[in-house]
This record gives C-alpha cells, sequence and structure tokens, in this order.
C-alpha cells in the first residue's frame, strides 16, 4: 500500500504542521512569553522533544505534563 502525503495548494507536500494539541500548546507558550528553547532548557528536555510535541503524536510524559504546567501556569488539565 502505497503512504498518501497531504499536499497543500502549492502542489508541495506539506512538512512539519502543528498538530491541533500541539498549536494549542505553541499558544499556551507564547502567551507565557516562552520559546520552544526556554520550555526544553527549563524542563531539562532536548529541544527535539518538545518539537515533537508540537508536531506529532507525541506528547509530554506524566512529570513533564505536571513540570510544564507549572511553567505556563495552567492546570494539567489544560496540557491532555
Amino acid at each position: 500500500m502505497a503512504t498518501v502525503r497531504k499536499k497543500h495548494a502549492g502542489g508541495r507536500p506539506r512538512k512539519n504542521i502543528p498538530t491541533t494539541y500541539g498549536r494549542r500548546l505553541e499558544r499556551m507558550f507564547a502567551d507565557a512569553g516562552l520559546t520552544r528553547t526556554d520550555v526544553a532548557e527549563r524542563l531539562g528536555v532536548e529541544y527535539p522533544s518538545v518539537w515533537a510535541w508540537l508536531h506529532t503524536s507525541s506528547r509530554p510524559n506524566r512529570d513533564h505534563t505536571f513540570q510544564l504546567a507549572r511553567l505556563l501556569r495552567r492546570p494539567a488539565e489544560d496540557l491532555q
């Protein structure tokens, strides 16, 4: 079975499109005045981990979810 890649209006394959979860998370970062790098450094994770939370189905583990909630000053439920 062939893999089908979605294309945007220009005909090229889409790349690095944030997931719905990723868009929400990115908005929370911006509201808190934090960059992806800031979040990675403060949580003690590698930048690619934060990128994956935004662009793939990957999610922060339980500990990182609670740390992230504190960092963003949001309830952990907002990060589900």
